[in-house]
């Protein structure tokens, strides 16, 4: 090639030759583009380290490897050539490797495996497992972590500031000599959703089996504990001072050697659509079976039952502010207080309900020393070896309003109280309620909830319907309550009978809504007097409907409308008859013309 360039006035005369050989050429460009596709597969950050690399057991830790076909062989040699925010990949296997626990990490990282059942970190019982570093965000996912041991958080240690994400992630078996046998988070953040925790341990004295949170946020989303054990407070989790969001969980069969069997609260927590069941508490009189409170607590839509406390308080201990709004406490066992005990501070239950919860002494649902608040529930069917199988209240404590609720079937008496307390507007299986029975001590209970029957219409056709009704928006003394101010629970059960016709069959068992009860009577079989019965607890109402069978009269009119009868032509019958048949024969010819 010949370039010609001026300079000044001066002509250089610069003559350039150069062969490119075709197979060269060709050899750059399957470079580049091999280049270029080797980008894509394992992208390389700006400082050189790949966002992500790959280890497995049988890896080898070499600077040129950390491919998918090349892995690295431990979890502390992938982190430290990974990219920041890059992606550890971890393939099946145990990693068991010393370099693959007690790692304190640095950068934000994801560590990847290929589920909990494939990949497994597994410490031995011998050291601890991770620390999340200040101000850095990792993330486990699909993976298990187990055998840990450390004085503190085994599993992972989450430093202040430092925010760590757990999805789909199993931890088991995890020991701390001292708080958070599976995670300790001091001051940071901590997500997890879609994991389990199970059998972990805090051990030799002290709290949060499975997670201990200090000052920290701390949510979790559809996540199974079970078998956690703390050796004082909190079998599966201890929230201290921190914030505490659960949400779809289920706590089984966790234990503590002092309170809270699943849950020891003293910061702010909320707990909904969740299940806590069959946990202890306490070796030595230890109390809240479920949940120890001492802070600001919420439960919303869940259900908290089959605990036991050695001491107090079968499900909760409340020595904070507890509110609980649709939920459910059966079966639990406490000494005072089957299901709650409140202790000089404030309880509020709205919609919620308490059955067969058993006191060793007194209160079977709930007993109270404190400020309490119960609407919309039903306490039904709890004992108290003692007394007040329903609710004690303490000596001196006079700020209780118990209101709108269905309180029935409780032994050996529904509630116990020195002071005078508010318990007006409650449905108590009767509606002549024995009060010598019901209650020992001072109590205002009048007026209370009543039943009322009423049928519309009370007379309909064969093939008819009527609609049955049992109202208890009424009360003892003949007042209306609107439901907005205050009703019977939703979902009591009020029974429908008829003697004839059906309500769906002979009998059929219906849930109020808004303190009403109806069923549709049909009148589908033969006419007569329908014997109606609605029972509810131990009160019968009984009425009539009649069935009418539709008017003889009214169907022979209804036939004579549609029948045309003969009328005279004057013209003799005979000649009709032979006119008729002539043109049937064809005797009648048309005339020729």
């Amino acid at each position: 090639m010949e370039l010609n360039i001026l300079v000044g006035i001066k002509e250089v005369k610069m003559l350039e030759t150069f062969q490119i050989n075709k197979n060269h050429l060709l050899f750059l460009i399957l470079l580049i583009s091999a280049l270029g596709v080797f980008s894509l597969v394992n992208p390389v950050s700006a400082n050189g380290a790949p966002a992500d690399v790959y280890v497995a057991t049988d890896g080898i830790d070499d600077p040129s490897r950390g491919t998918e076909t090349e892995p690295f062989l431990t979890i502390s040699y992938g982190v430290a050539n990974v990219n920041d925010a890059g992606t550890v990949h971890l393939a099946p296997g145990t990693y068991d490797n010393s370099q693959d626990y007690d790692l304190t990490i640095t950068k934000d990282v994801t560590i990847q495996g290929a589920g909990p059942d494939q990949t497994k970190i597994d410490a031995g019982l011998s050291n601890a497992g991770f620390s999340v570093s200040t101000g850095k965000t990792v993330t486990f996912q699909d993976l298990k972590i187990q055998d840990c041991l450390n004085s503190v958080g085994a599993g992972i240690y989450n430093n202040p500031g430092a925010t760590l994400n757990i999805q789909n992630c199993v931890f088991l078996n995890n020991h701390a000599t001292v708080n958070g046998g599976g995670i300790y988070n001091n001051g940071g953040t901590v997500n997890i959703a879609n994991s389990q925790f199970n059998s972990n341990l805090a051990g030799s004295g002290d709290f949060g089996g499975a997670i201990y949170n200090s000052n920290g946020v701390l949510t979790i989303t559809n996540t199974i504990f079970n078998g956690n054990q703390a050796e004082i407070d909190g079998g599966a989790i201890c929230s201290h001072a921190g914030t505490t969001t659960i949400t779809g969980c289920t706590f089984t069969n966790n234990h503590a050697g002092d309170d809270g069997g699943a849950i020891y609260n003293s910061g702010t927590m909320t707990i909904t659509g969740s299940t806590i069941e069959h946990n202890t508490a306490g070796v030595n009189s230890g109390n809240g079976g479920g949940i120890t409170n001492y802070g600001q607590l919420d439960i919303t839509d869940s259900s908290v039952s089959y605990n036991t406390a050695q001491g107090d308080s079968g499900a909760i201990e409340n020595r904070g502010t507890l509110t609980v709004t649709r939920s459910q406490f059966n079966y639990n066992t406490g000494d005072y207080g089957g299901a709650i005990y409140n202790y000089l501070e404030a309880l509020t239950v709205k919609d919620s309900t308490f059955n067969h919860n058993h006191a060793r002494d007194a209160g079977g649902a709930i007993y109270n020393q404190g400020t309490l608040e119960v609407t919309g529930s039903t306490i039904a069917y709890n004992i108290a070896d003692y007394e007040s199988g329903g609710i004690h209240n303490y000596n001196g404590y006079e700020d209780v309003m118990v209101n709108f609720n269905r309180i029935v079937g409780n032994t050996p008496n529904a509630i116990r109280s020195r002071d005078l307390i508010d318990i007006q507007y409650n449905w108590w299986g009767s509606n002549l309620p024995d009060f010598n029975t019901l209650i020992d001590g001072v109590a205002d209970y009048e007026p209370w909830l009543v039943m009322r029957y009423n049928a519309n219409p009370i007379t309909i056709l064969q093939g008819g319907t009527s609609t049955l009704t049992a109202d208890l928006r009424y009360d003892s003394d003949g007042t209306f309550h609107l439901p907005s101010l205050g009703h019977l629970p939703d979902g009591t059960p009020v029974t429908f009978t008829t003697s004839l016709g059906n309500v769906g069959s002979k009998s059929i068992t219906v849930g109020t809504l808004s303190g009403v009860a109806t069923a549709i009577l049909r009148g589908d079989e033969a006419a007569g007097e329908a014997l109606i019965s609605i029972l509810l607890d131990s009160q019968s109402l009984t009425g009539t409907v009649i069935i009418t069978p539709v008017a003889q009269a009214a169907s022979t009119t209804t036939t004579a409308g549609r029948t045309i009868g003969m009328q005279s032509t004057g013209i003799p019958l005979a000649t009709l008859l032979i006119a008729g048949l002539m043109i049937l024969g064809g005797m009648i010819i048309p005339k020729r013309h």
